[in-house]
């Protein structure tokens, strides 16, 4: 049903802000900022994914495939 689609992608969502936090908190020294950016861009790209997904609107396979990070 699209209530459990949305109750499961506010649940990934919350997983990925502490995937998000950990990416803003990390020093220079292990992650450089050009790789933080790819990281977050991947997380986001993941998001609009599920939302469109729990939301049943259609998502392009270009931004699937950014989402999964073939695309970069």
């Amino acid at each position: 049903s699209r209530r459990a689609a949305v109750l499961a992608a506010r649940k990934a969502f919350q997983d990925m802000g502490q995937q998000i936090k950990a990416i803003y908190a990390a020093p220079p020294q292990v992650m450089t900022p050009a790789q933080k950016r790819e990281r977050l861009n991947r997380l986001y790209e993941q998001m609009v994914v599920i939302s469109r997904t729990a939301l049943g609107k259609p998502v392009s396979e270009d931004r699937i495939r950014s989402a999964a990070g073939a695309a970069r």
